[in-house]
């Protein structure tokens, strides 16, 4: 109830933000990187789902968020835009937030194995 709520709104801050804002950097994908990028999302939610941790759940869905932005924006442009200009890099808010997801992620993942020792063990 947390995973899917959690990417779509990020999802949407960040096509909100390059509808919103003039892009310079335009960056094409082919077919190939939506493929892969989607079949890695989709192990990405099962392995998040997978834990039944509502904080892995905020965290993962920051990252398909991100992940969603991306994809989506091909639908809607000839490319990713990527209105953020930091010295000689260009970004998105789709990257910030799968940069961001990754690293809470990690911690949430820490913090579960702490608090969650006991099922460490279990078979898979």
């Amino acid at each position: 109830m947390v995973f899917a709520p959690t990417a779509v709104a990020f999802a949407g801050l960040d096509l909100a933000h390059k509808t919103t804002v003039e892009s310079t950097y335009v960056h094409p994908r082919s077919s190939a990187y939506v493929a892969v990028v989607l079949a890695l999302a989709l192990l990405w939610s099962a392995a998040i789902l997978a834990t039944r941790s509502a904080l892995l759940a905020l965290a993962g869905g920051v990252v398909l968020g991100g992940v969603l932005g991306n994809v989506v924006s091909l639908a809607l442009w000839p490319g990713v835009p990527n209105p953020i200009e930091l010295d000689s890099i260009a970004f998105n808010l789709a990257d910030a937030f799968v940069l961001v997801g990754f690293a809470t992620t990690a911690a949430a993942i820490l913090t579960f194995a702490v608090r969650n020792r006991e099922r460490l063990r279990e078979p898979l």
